[in-house]
């Protein structure tokens, strides 16, 4: 596949340093190195983990060409076989659902439309927008959803004009986060709700402690800093909305996204192969278990995640504004 399709060449990305995108600080404790130059740093003012030095462009890490997606993800597309990941875009809608009616959905980041079909079955009126042209055309021509290609920024939505706006693992891979979230504030109506999926931050942390330094496989992948360039806790995810005028109003554990399987990159594609059940037993197990914790001890820490849960799902609402 061409660099153009990729978006960069992998061996080679270009680089840059940045501040603290919360913040704007420049004095973060490195927590960690992954590659030969990617550091993640912990923010001494305000706490967020983030990445520098990083990719330019992160939301283009992984696009890929069509025939790619087509191969990897047919028998969903085809209506065949359910997304393995159907039972996290549900809870996703479920969270949201008991806060709002259904109305106008705009998912931004939205993929191959999978979440988009789910929501348009389920009475939501839905709009994507998809920055890899490939992902928008498969998107439209296999289950008809409106789907706009372009980064959010670049798009043309008139302002308030949505009930709710999902952001299904795109807040880490966005690098100016402020602008992003300004954005979509904008584009809600007053009383307008975003939810959010994205990977807990204590989770990533328990697992580089263990890895790196319990078993010293130091050159294992645990951050994905190439792709995820902001890592949230509770707190920080709340002050970032806050720098957008949005306020967290509900943040809890996410069911695990991957419960048996394998995961590979190819071709600039992410690709899901599932393990035979006597395979994956023990790891669907472990993750299960994991989750329940986390669950109970949300239950009784309402507002905290705790370490165990591989994601998190939050919901941020705009103000009503007042006469």
């Amino acid at each position: 596949m061409s660099n153009e399709a990729r978006g960069y060449d992998r061996g080679r990305p270009p680089l840059e340093l940045v501040d603290c995108p919360l913040c704007e600080s420049h004095d973060g404790r490195v927590l960690g190195r992954e590659g030969a130059c990617f550091r993640v740093l912990r923010c001494k003012s305000c706490g967020l983990i983030y990445v520098s030095p990083r990719v330019v462009d992160p939301e283009r890490s992984f696009w890929g060409a069509r025939e790619g997606y087509l191969a990897a993800a047919e028998e969903v597309l085809n209506g065949r076989e359910p997304s393995f990941r159907d039972p996290n875009y549900n809870e996703v809608l479920d969270l949201l659902e008991r806060r709002i009616p259904r109305g106008r959905l705009l998912e931004v980041g939205s993929h191959l439309g999978f979440a988009l079909r789910l929501a348009q079955a389920r009475g939501w009126e839905v709009v994507g927008v998809e920055p890899s042209r490939p992902l928008a055309e498969l998107s439209r021509e296999y289950f008809g959803v409106p789907v706009l290609t372009g980064l959010i920024e670049e798009v043309d939505l008139p302002n308030a004009s949505f009930d709710a706006v999902l952001l299904i693992d795109v807040l880490e891979h966005v690098k100016n986060p402020r602008q992003f979230l300004a954005r979509v504030e904008r584009l809600l109506r007053p009383g307008g709700v975003v939810a959010l999926q994205l990977p807990n931050t204590y989770f990533t942390l328990l697992k580089a402690a263990v890895i790196h330094k319990g078993l010293r496989r130091e050159d294992h992948v645990v951050f994905d800093a190439e792709e995820h360039v902001c890592h949230y806790t509770e707190s920080t995810l709340a002050a970032m909305l806050e720098t957008a005028g949005l306020e967290l109003i509900d943040v809890r554990p996410g069911r695990p996204v991957q419960w048996a399987g394998r995961y590979q990159i190819a071709d600039g594609i992410a690709k899901q192969h599932a393990m035979p059940w006597y395979r994956g037993f023990g790891l669907r197990a472990s993750r299960q278990a994991l989750y329940l914790l986390a669950r109970a001890v949300s239950a009784a820490r309402p507002g905290r995640v705790g370490a165990t849960a591989t994601n998190m799902v939050a919901l941020a609402r705009r103000p009503t504004e007042s006469c």
